[in-house]
């Protein structure tokens, strides 16, 4: 799909497929412009989820690559450097289960706006 057909079935509200993670070694221009489509991706997939009441693992994936488009678009601006960038993620879930309040992390922010 070029980006032409994405940013159009985007804007007719349809979610443009996405199998593969976006490239990071694009100029700005395109970093942003993935960022906007992953945006609304990730939008349209919470909208789905508070709708029908159940979590997509398809989600996460979205906020993933979110996550690793405003990286590179920090480090190609140098508000970022490599070494402090998105590690890869782990091999297996590995979540705390301590039932206590969950810390903060750098998603509460990102979640706000969606909400």
């Amino acid at each position: 799909m070029t980006p032409e057909e994405a940013e159009r079935a985007s804007a007719e509200g349809r979610p443009a497929p996405n199998p593969d993670p976006p490239r990071l070694d694009a100029d700005v221009k395109t970093l942003r412009w993935l960022l906007r489509v992953e945006k609304r991706r990730l939008k349209e997939a919470v909208r789905i989820e508070r709708e029908r009441r159940i979590v997509f693992p398809e989600t996460s994936v979205i906020l993933r690559d979110v996550h690793r488009l405003l990286d590179a678009i920090a480090i190609r601006e140098g508000r970022l450097s490599s070494r402090t960038a998105t590690a890869p993620e782990p091999g297996r879930f590995e979540g705390g289960g301590s039932g206590g309040p969950r810390p903060r992390d750098e998603f509460d922010d990102f979640r706000a706006l969606l909400e």
